[in-house]
């Protein structure tokens, strides 16, 4: 038995790399060991690696061909794949593996994925043709449901579950602690984690320096969360002094959300690692599904977007966060349903497919 799984894999993302660790550890307990796996990756050598699974160039297409062939089932997912935010390209190119599939007479499952936004007329089409007849069908959020049935999707088993990351395994706060004394983090006083992405044509940079000097004089210490290097990273190297910057392996920002009080976050993922860390959480929303994950947490009252977001405000909305009980009490309710979902939908495709290790 053979699993093709198709993904945003090998870029580098802190994310997208979590979801795959996340994807394999649930899929082990429901008795598919991850020997049974081969991902699309832009790297395949790094994808095989870090995961211990098969991996083939996901732009050599006579590779993929084979390799989806050869498979029992094509898995799509999770991430934010179909989505045209910035172009048609991310749609077109997961809409041709799965329509490779679907020739092939492959099933497949779409995994936990985030939809949307879908702005083009024909990016609206590709889903819906290459969603609808897919064997399963998981989203991550009411959001992304709603869209697919907007956009036609005629179907009423799309199962709303939670991003396949929250499957890792948790470090421990001594851990977490480890890691930020040996990234240079002032531990003697609360840490607040910010993560940054770039975004348009919106000064993130000075967002993020403006904001680590307001809690640094607040007395908290800051770690900077790269989770992409490329893209991330020239945001956070402006910081001032006394900052600490963390790597971009997602194991590591994982551990060290362990130990911190609150994570600052645009990235979806560094939202899903402070969530699991227990910090309490701040969105800065670039994207709708930013909104949406802060919803499913019950932590709207702590989500700003882009374009009104102050570094004062964040700030004043990191010591609210950390002093809200109510919140964090939901918080922590809502990983752990999260978590006990993220194992359930691996346990349900198995099911559905009717595989076993």
């Amino acid at each position: 038995m053979r699993l093709v799984v198709s993904g945003y894999y090998g870029f580098g993302n802190a994310g997208d790399e979590a979801v795959l660790a996340g994807m394999l550890r649930a899929f082990a307990q429901a008795g598919v060991e991850r020997s049974a796996f081969t991902a699309l990756s832009a790297d395949p050598q790094a994808t095989e690696q870090d995961h211990g699974v098969g991996a083939v160039p996901r732009m050599d297409m006579r590779q993929v061909r084979r390799a989806i062939h050869d498979a029992s089932a094509l898995i799509s997912g999770g991430g934010s794949l179909f989505q045209d935010a910035t172009s048609l390209r991310s749609v077109v190119y997961y809409a041709w593996i799965l329509r490779m599939a679907h020739r092939l007479g492959k099933p497949v499952v779409v995994y936990a994925q985030g939809i949307g936004p879908l702005r083009r007329r024909t990016s609206r089409w590709l889903v819906r043709r290459v969603i609808g007849p897919a064997a399963y069908v998981s989203v991550r959020d009411e959001r992304s449901r709603d869209l697919l049935v907007q956009i036609g999707v005629a179907r009423d088993d799309i199962h709303v579950t939670s991003d396949p990351a929250f499957a890792l395994e948790q470090p421990s706060r001594e851990e977490g602690l480890s890691l930020l004394r040996r990234a240079g983090a002032d531990v003697s006083r609360p840490v607040v984690g910010l993560a940054p992405r770039p975004w348009a044509n919106a000064d993130v940079a000075s967002l993020v320096s403006s904001l680590a000097r307001s809690l640094m004089a607040r007395g908290y210490g800051v770690a900077l969360m790269p989770m992409q290097a490329v893209q991330d990273r020239p945001l956070c190297d402006p910081c001032p002094v006394g900052a600490s910057v963390l790597s971009e392996n997602f194991a590591g920002n994982i551990t060290a959300c362990a130990a911190m009080e609150s994570v600052v976050a645009m990235r979806l993922h560094a939202l899903i690692f402070g969530a699991m860390g227990g910090a309490a959480l701040v969105g800065i929303a670039y994207d709708p599904k930013v909104h949406a994950f802060m919803e499913t947490l019950g932590q709207s009252d702590y989500v700003t977007g882009l374009n009104e977001a102050r570094s004062e405000l964040v700030a004043d909305a990191v010591e609210r966060a950390m002093a809200d009980a109510a919140s964090r009490e939901r918080l922590s309710a809502a990983v752990e349903r999260l978590r006990t979902e993220a194992y359930a939908n691996a346990e349900r495709v198995v099911r559905h497919l009717g595989v076993s290790a």
